[in-house]
């Protein structure tokens, strides 16, 4: 159940001790340690949690508060090998985690704590739609600088610029709609449908003053799967409809 409730708010809660409610980009099995009320744990210990790109798998511990308890989020990272290419995308912004066929139809783009919800609703899709992609945003910062440094630079006559989320996008072609999601502002990842002109769904918290569980929150502010399964169908109605 989702109750207006400004005052005990988990967002604003987390927002004043200075922790984000995040996962990483990956989002696997997650294990909850709850930690007593009084439990101290310093605010350097929680802002220095944080995922390295590149690094061996190893947990990944960060902390949410939520209503004066921390809990402990650990990430068993996969055990998977990372090749240059694959290093030098994550650290550069985004990359594939499930390439595009040609004319997907449909992208899924995630970065946060919503990993999960995209994952599984990209495992969903791909049964009716086997060329879909799914890219993970591991800063949407570095993404824009770098587009933005990009445009600048083929003004000022370097035609050769080509930013790195120029790259991702062109692989799955003009007519594939991008469908965003992540918990924070939907404008975050809304600025990828000017890079290449593609139809996009961006989905996010747009508002504030909910309190609630984490399933009932997601599905209120429409960033859970059944919100991205709605949003995928929406788009694939306005393709065939023209």
């Amino acid at each position: 159940m989702v109750a207006n409730d400004p005052v005990d708010n988990r967002q604003t809660q987390a927002a004043r001790a200075g922790v984000r409610a995040g996962a990483d980009s990956w989002g696997h099995r997650r294990h909850f340690i709850r930690r007593e009320p009084d439990s101290t744990v310093a605010d350097t210990d929680l802002n220095h949690v944080g995922l390295h790109a590149g690094r061996d798998p190893n947990p990944l511990a960060r902390a949410r508060v939520l209503d004066g308890v921390v809990d402990e989020v650990v990430e068993e990272q996969p055990e998977r090998q990372l090749d240059a290419a694959t290093r030098s995308a994550i650290t550069a912004g985004g990359y594939w985690l499930r390439e595009p066929a040609d004319a997907p139809g449909i992208v899924l783009v995630y970065t946060g704590a919503v990993a999960p919800e995209a994952h599984e609703a990209c495992r969903i899709l791909a049964e009716d739609l086997p060329g879909i992609g799914l890219l993970a945003v591991t800063s949407a910062d570095r993404l824009h600088k770098d587009w933005i440094h990009a445009r600048h630079a083929r003004r000022s006559g370097v035609a050769g610029a080509v930013a790195h989320i120029e790259s991702l996008l062109a692989r799955a072609g003009g007519e594939t709609a991008l469908i965003t999601v992540c918990d924070a502002h939907s404008a975050t990842l809304g600025w990828l449908g000017s890079v290449a002109g593609q139809a996009i769904y961006p989905l996010g918290v747009d508002g504030f003053g909910q309190s609630g569980d984490i399933p009932d929150l997601y599905a209120h502010y429409g960033i859970d799967t059944e919100s991205i399964l709605d949003a995928a169908a929406r788009a694939c109605l306005r393709r065939i409809a023209g």
